[in-house]
């Protein structure tokens, strides 16, 4: 579980990503909702000791994390949205189009990761 401190960290960071979707930034976006997605996966990686240092770590993190939650090919689908940004930020490979209909997507797994909505404010559980 994520300390309120890094919830809200996460939060800023797919609020930014959204900005960045607002003005149809869609690299800017693509950037910013791996950034998030990614620190969230170190964020529970460091509390369980794993390693989270490299791309590929905190891969491997986020993969472990899938596999124990109940629904695990879900949250492994949302992992992979995820991870299509990271490759989308770095020169986009999807069409623009393609990019703006993953968009909530790619937080599916920080909501699962949190239990709630990373948008909803409140914290309330869905």
């Amino acid at each position: 579980m994520l300390s309120p401190e890094q919830v809200q960290e996460v939060r800023n960071k797919v609020w930014l990503a959204d900005q960045a979707m607002a003005q149809r930034d869609h690299e800017q976006f693509a950037r910013r909702i791996w950034e998030a997605t990614a620190h969230a996966i170190k964020c529970v990686a460091r509390q369980r000791g794993w390693p989270c240092a490299t791309f590929e770590e905190i891969y491997e993190s986020g993969r472990r994390i899938a596999k124990e939650h109940p629904n695990e090919y879900a949250l492994m689908s949302a992992l992979g949205s995820a991870e299509l940004s990271r490759a989308n930020g770095q020169g986009l490979v999807m069409e623009r189009y393609e990019i703006e209909e993953d968009w909530d997507i790619s937080t599916a797994f920080i909501d699962r990761l949190l239990g709630y909505s990373v948008r909803d404010v409140g914290g309330v559980t869905v």
